[in-house]
């Protein structure tokens, strides 16, 4: 290389990463200023799990000092953090972790060994490429990368295997733990593809009773469409009931003397045409309308049309993971579809018609589909590297050759825009691939996570990564690819290191600038600002406005494996890059840790931790790629010893990865039967294993009350009651106490048996409970009662207007609900509503 091009990559690699890192160090800076000054403004934004959850999973409040956050996250142990933020969250946070102790181990010897061999390569590279491999220019010098491979390959291997054992404990104390046992999902299964002569409830009893203590309950799937559609829009109905309500009695505390207007819209869809009406009683009417429509319908649910899919209940925890694996019939693909741990508020329900040769085309179009939304990635990708390499191209055509760039301002670009624009790129992503998946046929949204896993990272892995190396690498290099063709391919191998400043950018924007953005949460700050103060005019919009964010599993995880994936390609070709990857998921693990322990909902998505099995594998992803880099680039540089070495290595990583795959595959998601029937081989004493009382009248699981003090009897509701159904008993329960003296009778609630616990959501649906909020002058206590005098519940608890500026306040976290409303015990035909 002469020395025009030595300064050329000197300033196309260092000043791009001055750039970059200064920008970051500043954005940083200035963010965490931001953070600091608002992080205890609005507890619903940045510490709402201090009052939104079960006390026993409530973090400390946060102290006003603004680094007080990383001395509880240091000091908080690991049995409390599990039991805080749930087993997903948690094993994401040890795969940090342990990636951060992967990484500083490696960075340390890649530090001592490989830097000073690369500085002194005599290759004759200036800026950072000096210090990657690319300035290596004696073959002999490449047995220390090379040896290093091999150490680094059994470090990975290591944390690897170390991490699946404690995950394995992990997931088995969690399936054998009272609390999960309690629930009556742990010994139910899906079945799919069941055909017409077997779809009912006795021959699917008959079939599966040959398992550990038989069958308790066959539900048998109904096609509810037209019901839901009913259901979503009595729900609409009832939101625009509570805003007219909302708005009447703003308007009557804007002035009490004066006799208040009541609302009004017009009918039809043309504006300013059609008959004017009164909104409240309009909606009314409509209401009791379609509740009366929808309490016909879940009357009975057998006169809806069946679908080729059933749930099955076990008697026994064992007996449902036996099913999931054993054959169900003796033809092909007949129920084939069996599926564990299934929560019916998660299930596709539209998705369970499906017979599994439709799933399998699905499927294959889903393939199709995602690889030719990769190849049209391409060009935009190919677009973000161009920028990183425009002063290349530039010396490639003639009107831009003789320019002379501003270094500052080429670093700026290289720098700071590539990174920017690929991560606005990906941002796009994530609907398509949830939107591929759903079109698959899978039954959960939980596997709808999973598979979006796995297709974002491989897109991040082929247009990040691949696509964009092979673009920066043959820009590097345009001239000489311009002059001869047959150069491209030795060409790319030799400057596939030149890349490396481009990911240590990416890595900086997304963990320096990232980690800091995550803390400030901008976005919903001004959201919930200018939103709370312009929109919500119900309580029911402010509690939806202030619940709890969600982490979305399927494009979240595969950003942070996917950084392992480069950390671990670049770990003998740029030690330097090392450090920043470090630096990555240590700083990564202190927000999120702090993130789920204050601010995020992990209650939503519960797989009991499946989704470390998946980063696993997305780590042996990365390490083919590492030694297939590894073999180009020693390959570029002829030496052919080190390229069977690392073709050697590449085989010990296949066998690895298939004995991992063969060993520890069927642990992941079964139950083993030793533990079944010894769980002290997990940690667990005998009084810790729940084996769910069940009550012979009703066989609902009885479970202990959150609260001391025994309430009143309650409907009995048809869903399971899990931790998020007895979180949201508790906060409504104050709903069912001192609205009204006067005694009303409640509309029934269909389906309110066992039969009901795995039907479809619209037929166990109750009547929604209309929400008004409280006013001095009891103008809400009014119009609740008199909706309640017609059948229609409603209540003004937990929710105030402020009659000097008509902003709605709310002490509830929960909306109410009809399961949680108090009964007449002395009077079984009429029930109080208070």
């Amino acid at each position: 290389m002469d020395s025009g091009n030595a300064d050329e990559e000197k300033n196309g690699s260092t000043e791009s990463f001055i750039s970059s890192f200064l920008f970051n160090m500043v954005i940083a800076g200035a963010i965490y200023v931001a953070y600091a000054g608002v992080r205890l403004l609005d507890k619903s934004i940045y510490q709402p799990r201090t009052y939104m959850v079960d006390d026993e999973k409530r973090p400390p409040k946060l102290s006003p000092n603004p680094f007080s956050w990383l001395l509880e996250v240091y000091h908080t142990p690991d049995k409390v953090l599990l039991s805080r933020v749930g087993m997903d969250a948690y094993v994401f946070l040890r795969f940090l972790r342990m990636c951060f102790y992967l990484f500083f181990s490696i960075t340390v010897i890649s530090l001592v060994i490989l830097l000073p061999i690369n500085i002194t390569g005599q290759q004759g590279l200036t800026g950072l490429n000096r210090l990657n491999i690319g300035n290596v220019k004696t073959t002999s010098k490449l047995w220390a990368h090379v040896i290093l491979d091999y150490l680094f390959t059994g470090l990975v291997l290591y944390f690897m295997n170390r991490e699946m054992k404690v995950y394995l404990k992990l997931r088995q104390r969690y399936l054998m733990s009272s609390e999960h046992q309690d629930n009556p999902m742990s010994t139910t299964i899906l079945l799919t593809g069941v055909p017409d002569e077997l779809n009912n409830v006795e021959k699917l009893t008959e079939i599966f009773s040959v398992y550990p203590d038989g069958v308790k309950h066959a539900y048998i799937n109904r096609n509810a469409n037209t019901l839901q559609a009913d259901v979503v829009k009595r729900q609409q109905i009832v939101e625009k009931l509570e805003q007219a309500e909302a708005n009447f009695i703003m308007a009557s505390l804007k002035d009490p003397t004066k006799p208040p207007m009541r609302p009004t819209h017009r009918l039809g869809w043309v504006p300013f045409r059609g008959p004017k009406v009164d909104s409240i009683d309009y909606y009314k009417q409509e209401l009791a309308q379609m509740n009366e429509k929808i309490l016909e319908q879940q009357k009975d649910p057998s006169v809806f049309p069946r679908r080729a899919s059933a749930f099955i209940t076990f008697h026994s925890q064992i007996a449902a993971h036996l099913a999931v694996q054993a054959l169900a019939h003796n033809k092909p693909l007949v129920m084939e579809g069996r599926y564990l741990e299934v929560d019916p508020n998660e299930v596709i329900w539209e998705n369970l018609n499906m017979f599994s040769l439709e799933r399998y085309i699905r499927k294959a179009i889903a393939v199709a589909c995602g690889a030719s939304l990769v190849v049209l990635w391409f060009f935009p990708v190919s677009f973000v590297a161009a920028v990183f390499s425009f002063d290349r191209i530039a010396q490639a055509i003639p009107a831009l050759k003789n320019i002379q760039w501003n270094p500052v301002v080429l670093g700026v670009v290289k720098g700071i825009l590539p990174p920017l624009g690929m991560a606005i790129l990906m941002a796009l992503l994530p609907i398509i691939l949830a939107l591929l998946s759903r079109f698959e046929g899978l039954v959960r949204n939980s596997d709808i996570q999973v598979a979006v896993m796995d297709k974002y990272f491989f897109f991040l892995v082929i247009n990040v990564f691949l696509f964009t190396t092979l673009a920066i690498s043959a820009l590097t290099e345009i001239e000489g690819i311009i002059k001869d063709i047959s150069k491209l391919f030795p060409l790319l191998g030799s400057n596939i290191p030149v890349s490396s400043t481009f990911y240590m950018n990416y890595v900086m924007l997304n963990g320096i600038s990232g980690g800091v953005k995550e803390l400030l949460q901008a976005v919903p700050f001004v959201l919930r600002f200018v939103l709370t103060s312009l929109l919500p005019k119900t309580p029911r919009k402010l509690i939806n406005l202030k619940s709890m964010p969600q982490i979305e599993w399927g494009t979240f995880f595969p950003q942070h494996t996917f950084v392992f994936v480069l950390g671990i390609v670049y770990a003998t070709i740029s030690p330097i890059f090392l450090i920043f990857v470090s630096a990555y998921f240590l700083i990564t693990y202190f927000v999120y840790h702090h993130q789920f322990q204050y601010v995020y909902d992990s209650s939503h998505f519960q797989s009991g931790g499946l989704l470390l099995p998946k980063a696993i594998y997305h780590m042996f992803v990365g390490l083919y790629i590492y030694h297939l880099t590894m073999a180009g680039v020693v390959l570029a540089k002829n030496a052919y010893a080190q390229f069977i070495m690392q073709l050697v290595l590449l085989g010990i990583t296949i066998v690895a990865n298939l004995y991992g795959s063969h060993g520890y595959g069927p642990l992941i998601k079964y139950l083993p039967v030793n533990i079944a029937k010894n769980p002290a081989l997990v940690g667990l004493l005998e009084n810790h294993v729940n084996t769910a009382t069940v009550n012979s009248d009703s066989s609902l699981i009885n479970m202990q009350e959150l609260d001391k003090k025994q309430p009143e009897e309650k409907h009995q509701a048809s869903v399971p009651m899990d931790n998020t159904f007895l979180r949201s008993a508790r906060s409504t329960m104050s709903f069912g106490t001192q609205m009204s003296r006067h005694k009303v009778r409640l509309p029934p609630i269909y389906n309110n048996g066992p039969d009901a616990a795995f039907l479809h959501p619209a037929l166990r649906e109750p009547v929604p409970v209309v929400w008004l909020p409280k006013d001095t002058l009891g103008i809400a206590d009014k119009e609740a009662y008199s909706l309640a005098k017609t059948g229609q519940p409603a209540t003004t608890e937990g929710s105030a207007i402020n009659d000097a500026n008509g902003k709605i306040s709310i002490s509830a976290w929960t909306a109410p609900s009809l399961l949680n409303f108090s009964t007449n015990t002395t009077n079984p035909g009429e029930k109080q509503l208070n």
